[in-house]
């Protein structure tokens, strides 16, 4: 399935004697060629197993090939599995995370449509320390990091700031939203 910017593979198994786990593969064609997406053998627990892929792009049809490892026999793979990865409905604007944070944290936002989007972060007094983004952005799910450091690429001191989104349609506001995070040294 696709949420949110990600895509989750279940499955489950009935006999679990001699799989030692999984990897999976993903390719945008459905004949492939497939590349290895997982990097460590994927184990379950009661015969569950999941993978998240989370390098994915809105409006795109991935495939997906599950390949078991077992003692018992050869490698196999089974699939494809087909899954569209779908924009978001809305726009959203989440809290930081970590939060509180040190060094960097990270803010995840969504976009339904593509807009102008600025992305500015603000000391208690309400004065700008830097813009993070100030671009065109295509919708879909996007994130970024900010490390700490002002305009200027000065470390800012401990404290509370504040982060704020504006995306602009056609020279108008559509969405805007502010939230609070916590630098702590």
């Amino acid at each position: 399935e696709s949420d949110r910017g990600k895509v989750s593979l279940l499955w489950q198994t009935v006999l679990d004697i001699g799989v030692q786990g999984f990897r999976v593969y993903r390719s945008v064609n459905a004949n492939g060629p497939f590349e290895l997406v997982s990097s460590d053998l994927i184990r379950g627990q009661d015969g569950a197993y999941e993978f998240n892929d989370f390098d994915v792009s809105v409006n795109v049809t991935y495939y997906y090939q599950v390949e078991v490892s077992s003692t018992l026999h050869e490698d196999q793979r089974y699939g494809p599995i087909s899954v569209k990865v779908a924009p978001p409905n809305t726009y959203a604007m989440d809290q930081n995370y970590p939060n509180p944070f040190n060094p960097t944290t990270t803010i995840r936002y969504e976009l339904p449509q593509s807009g102008h989007v600025e992305l500015t972060v603000y000391n208690i007094l309400g004065q700008e320390v830097t813009r993070l983004v100030d671009t065109q952005q295509d919708a879909g799910f996007h994130t970024i990091q900010w490390n700490g450091l002002n305009g200027a690429q000065h470390r800012v001191s401990s404290g509370l700031y504040l982060y704020r989104i504006a995306v602009r349609v056609d020279g108008q506001t559509t969405f805007s939203a502010a939230r609070k995070m916590l630098l702590v040294k």
